[in-house]
């Protein structure tokens, strides 16, 4: 027989009373009466802190102790988006829907919906597959709207190195040199980078699955430009600051007008900073490939020969890889066309910090274009960025400028 939980509360205090009114009927003594009293206390505080416990929700983990369901509940991408589509279309709240400000330390101020772990992970690394800056830079997720990176102010290894270290030879007993080292900070505040799309009313009621890789492919591709875009030539305004605005950036004097050849490879690589290059990568506009194929190296005989494409390298590959000096070459419409300031750079990303909120939410309306049945969707990111270095570094021996960051002149 089956007891519910009121009845097993009856019979367990039915239990207890009649053991005490046996007890009782023992004709024990004041002070065994008082025992088989506390005795009696005691199991009932038991019994309660035992059902106390047997009540609480069990957390369910996996082995290293993840949540057992980072999708949220839902079984696609798509299912997701629907269901987005209906809370704000007033139809039906899913439950397994949460808002934004949930969960995080400070308060979120924007609405929408977070979007689950799993699928906000598979958006931006469908992004990365072919991002420029994310996966090179140094990413710190953060949980307040700033974070204060501390920096080392290091303009001049003349006399001494990371920001006032000196090093100096000294005899037995003799003085050492004092300095100070000089620390600062760089903040980063936390920017909404927002995108738009739309999507056809029938096409969102034939199926979730096909909403899955479409709205996939729309916002991680928006997601990579934009990033990419702010990243590169942000102004710091309302927005990351870019590396082509960085105050740490070395500008090198183009050899020929209009043109990439092979001194201006050298004079870039002489700028930058040797412990460089080793992760550093060329980024040139699209304009700049037919002078990449075509660049010369004239001094090794009468009209040259072509250097940095030949079938051992990839001419007969499909696609051919592209690098300069073993350095890898990213074609991005981002930086500007042959012939202007920055056509060409050369950049180590990993003294570029990106602050990342790790707080992407979606809203939904039919409003907006309702006349064009279709629904709108807008998707918000919370990040920032900028160069970690606040200038050009003068070398140890005198002679130009070096930076992680250097850029063709115009």
């Amino acid at each position: 027989m089956k007891l519910t939980a009121e009845e097993l509360d009856k019979l367990i205090d039915k239990r207890i009373e009649e053991k005490g009114e046996e007890a009782k009927a023992a004709n024990l003594t004041e002070e065994s009466e008082e025992i088989v009293d506390e005795s009696v206390e005691n199991l009932k505080k038991e019994i309660k802190k035992f059902k106390e416990e047997s009540n609480k929700p069990v957390d369910k983990k996996v082995i290293g102790g993840e949540p057992e369901d980072k999708k949220g509940g839902f079984k696609n991408f798509g299912e997701y988006i629907l269901s987005v589509r209906k809370a704000f279309n007033n139809e039906t709240l899913d439950p397994r829907l949460k808002t934004a400000g949930h969960f995080e330390e400070g308060q979120d101020s924007l609405g929408g919906f977070l979007v689950p772990e799993e699928y906000r992970a598979e958006l931006l690394q469908l992004s990365l597959e072919e991002a420029v800056v994310r996966p090179h830079a140094f990413v710190l997720p953060v949980r307040r709207e700033s974070v204060k990176i501390p920096r080392i102010v290091d303009t001049s290894h003349a006399s001494s190195v990371f920001g006032g270290v000196v090093g100096t030879w000294t005899a037995e007993a003799a003085d050492m040199a004092e300095k100070n080292m000089t620390f600062g900070q760089v903040q980063l505040m936390i920017k909404n980078l927002t995108g738009f799309t739309y999507c056809s009313d029938d096409l969102l009621a034939d199926s979730a699955i096909t909403m899955d890789p479409l709205i996939k492919r729309m916002f991680s591709e928006a997601i990579k430009f934009f990033e990419d875009d702010a990243y590169i030539a942000g102004t710091g305004a309302a927005q990351p600051l870019g590396i082509r605005n960085a105050p740490c950036l070395v500008s090198q004097t183009r050899n020929a007008t209009s043109h990439f050849q092979i001194e201006d490879v050298a004079n870039m690589l002489a700028r930058l900073l040797p412990s460089s290059y080793s992760r550093a990568v060329w980024l040139v506009s699209p304009a700049v490939i037919p002078e990449i194929i075509w660049m010369e190296n004239a001094s090794a005989g009468t009209g040259g020969h072509c250097v940095y494409i030949s079938q051992e390298q990839g001419i007969t590959k499909s696609p051919f890889p592209i690098t300069i000096m073993g350095r890898p070459v990213y074609v991005t419409e981002k930086v500007p066309t042959l012939g202007t300031a920055n056509d060409v750079m050369l950049v180590d990303f990993s003294y570029y910090l990106i602050a990342d909120r790790e707080n992407l939410t979606i809203e939904t309306s039919r409003e907006y274009r309702f006349l064009n049945n279709e629904t709108t969707y807008r998707f918000i990111l919370r990040v920032d960025g900028q160069p970690w270095l606040q200038s050009a570094l003068t070398p140890k021996n005198s002679g130009n400028t070096l930076s992680p960051i250097v850029g063709l002149a115009a």
